[in-house]
């Protein structure tokens, strides 16, 4: 069988080796981690107009503006994070799970000093600029450690899953977002626990 003709898994089986990665002990702890941080990049994104219209005085176009800022950081994160991915997996006597402990502990640093900074700054009496720089501070770091944990994440997913990697990697991205981000009644997106 060549390139052209890879084999389709049918879609129990896919099922059933997510089933298997899901309860593998070295697995979800990376998956719950990625998709938290996900969930809350994808969060921050929603709120982050939001927080800058309620703190601010900035017009919609400069709001919208202030996303190249998160988006560039999400770019310098997923350039960052696939290097050091890369760079633990090739060292001498590392372990599978070596592409993931730097993201891990990226996320476990950045993820709750940029939730803090913007949702310290709603009840907050700042405005102006100092609003936007705390806004976009915060913000920011979400973006890039979300961007961060997903190369080393689906490269460390990949590993596990052999020749089914590319439909398991997709099964387990929606998953995350059904999973992650729910509208309750309409109203705000939550996280859930």
């Amino acid at each position: 069988m060549d390139a052209t003709q890879q084999a389709r898994p049918h879609p129990r089986q896919l099922l059933q080796l997510l089933k298997r990665l899901i309860t593998d002990p070295t697995v979800l702890p990376y998956l719950l981690l990625q998709w938290h941080t996900f969930g809350c990049m994808f969060l921050i994104l929603l709120q982050l107009s939001e927080v800058l219209a309620e703190t601010t005085s900035l017009t919609p176009t400069q709001i919208g503006l202030c996303y190249f800022v998160t988006g560039f950081c999400s770019v310098v994160g997923s350039w960052t994070g696939g290097w050091a991915a890369d760079k633990a997996a090739s060292a001498p006597h590392s372990a599978s799970t070596a592409r993931v402990e730097w993201s891990s502990f990226t996320t476990l640093l950045f993820i709750p000093a940029g939730l803090l900074l913007v949702g310290w700054i709603e009840p907050a009496h700042w405005r102006g600029a100092t609003a936007i720089a705390v806004v976009l501070v915060g913000g920011s770091l979400v973006c890039f450690t979300s961007s961060f944990v997903l190369p080393g994440g689906y490269s460390y997913l990949s590993h596990r899953a052999g020749e089914f990697a590319a439909a398991v990697g997709s099964l387990t991205a929606a998953v995350g977002l059904y999973c992650k981000v729910l509208p309750q009644g309409g109203g705000p997106m939550h996280l859930l626990p």
